[in-house]
């Protein structure tokens, strides 16, 4: 079962996502050309205040000019609609078990990019590093401009209304 979701931008343009079962999710796709297609199901990430709830998975070429991806760490590169950049490490690298050219790692979305709400910039990185730290090989996908995260409220510290006396005693 899916739900379709009309969510507005900062610019007024409406962003259309779907909810989808996890067991027949699509998954973001990197092509031969290191574009990024995320399916319209998979764009809205989540609402701003989420933590660790989503988990995509995405599916890329195993082998770039004889470096073997699913050798190396992992990452999503984001950029928030804010400026802010960050990085999330993916987990579950596997290479594909009907085609070897082929990996799956999964990304779970965690709370610092769903911090702000709008567009969201991704990329995907994977490296490998030398024993002295330094980054021996990296690659890096084209920067997909589709997904976005929904407004939504943050958590915060809850004071009860009920009994406002009671809490402003305890607190002073």
């Amino acid at each position: 079962m899916s739900e379709t979701i009309t969510n507005p931008t900062d610019s007024g343009e409406e962003v259309m996502a779907t909810s989808v079962e996890p067991t027949t999710e699509p998954h973001i796709v990197v092509d031969t050309d290191k574009f990024i297609e995320v399916p319209e199901e998979l764009r809205k990430l989540g609402i701003q205040g989420e933590h660790n709830i989503e988990t995509l998975t995405w599916d890329c070429p195993r082998y770039w000019d004889e470096h073997d991806l699913s050798t190396m760490t992992i990452y999503v590169n984001f950029e928030l609609s804010n400026g802010t950049p960050g990085m999330t490490l993916c987990k579950n690298v596997v290479v594909d078990e009907t085609d070897e050219n082929t990996i799956h790692f999964d990304w779970t979305i965690d709370g610092a990019t769903l911090e702000q709400d709008g567009k969201v910039k991704i990329s995907a990185y994977a490296e490998v590093t030398g024993e002295d730290g330094n980054v021996e090989h990296s690659w890096t996908t084209e920067i997909n401009e589709d997904c976005f995260v929904s407004k939504g409220l943050k958590r915060r510290n809850y004071v009860p209304s009920q009994y406002p006396s009671i809490v402003t005693d305890l607190l002073t």
